[in-house]
């Protein structure tokens, strides 16, 4: 498996499987310093816009891989969602393999704050102002060595569930009381903190999950992983 450690050589990977599956990256905008741009990608599909993300804490890198491994092998059916995707959320963190922006802000506080100007947050807004938001999924990675999920809907504990098992069989899953200051139930830890999935939520999203990759085990199993739960999230939606 290919492994990148720069935002260029990411990208490049990017446009060279969606000029192989006939598909047109978006550049939503440019960020940071650098001025890296910012790629989103639009599966057309049936009426409901699922929307995938990785990659919002820079120096989480594997869901950005798994993005890749996914795309690599993703064949749209008629009967699908519309497949919004937005693979690497922070391009200056993961070029510098930082949690944070090139401006030292969490990219994954303030959706809900309408004062909060953050240029990734009005970018994603606006490339999904038109989508009628069905699911949302969002992969990220944890100081933990179980793994477990952020969701937001009690009425949805089956199908969050089903996502901790597809994922349980790569990984165990937390068994523990409590992650960090939040109750955690078998695996499942409810949750709402003016994150990205918060605002998917406030935008009508029915599944709102943000799945934690254990850090410490091995990169390719932590991919392995961030896969097996896009496409059990991918069969519920």
């Amino acid at each position: 498996m290919e492994h990148f450690e720069t935002y260029p050589a990411y990208a490049k990977r990017l446009t060279q499987i969606g000029q192989a599956r006939g598909w047109r990256w978006q550049t939503l905008g440019h960020v940071g310093p650098e001025r890296f741009p910012l790629h989103g990608i639009r599966i057309p599909g049936k009426k409901g816009t699922v929307v995938l993300s990785a990659g919002i804490h820079g120096d989480e890198r594997s869901g950005p891989h798994a993005m890749l491994q996914f795309l690599e092998t993703h064949r749209p059916r008629k009967t699908d969602p519309t497949l919004m995707m937005f693979p690497c959320l922070n391009p200056s963190g993961f070029d510098r393999n930082r949690r944070r922006t090139a401006e030292r802000r969490d990219p994954n506080r303030h959706w809900t704050d309408r004062a909060a100007h953050v240029p990734m947050h009005a970018m994603v807004k606006r490339a999904l102002q038109h989508e009628t938001i069905a699911d949302a999924l969002s992969l990220h990675e944890d100081d933990r060595t179980k793994f477990f999920l952020y969701v937001i809907g009690r009425e949805y504990e089956s199908a969050y569930r089903r996502i901790l098992e597809a994922g349980g069989s790569v990984v165990p899953v937390h068994q523990g009381r409590n992650v960090y200051a939040n109750v955690s139930e078998r695996g499942l830890v409810y949750d709402q903190h003016h994150s990205l999935e918060d605002w998917m939520h406030a935008r009508g999203a029915r599944l709102n999950v943000c799945a934690e990759a254990p850090a410490y085990v091995p990169f390719e199993t932590r991919v392995k992983l961030n896969i097996a739960v896009v496409r059990r999230f991918l069969a519920l939606c």
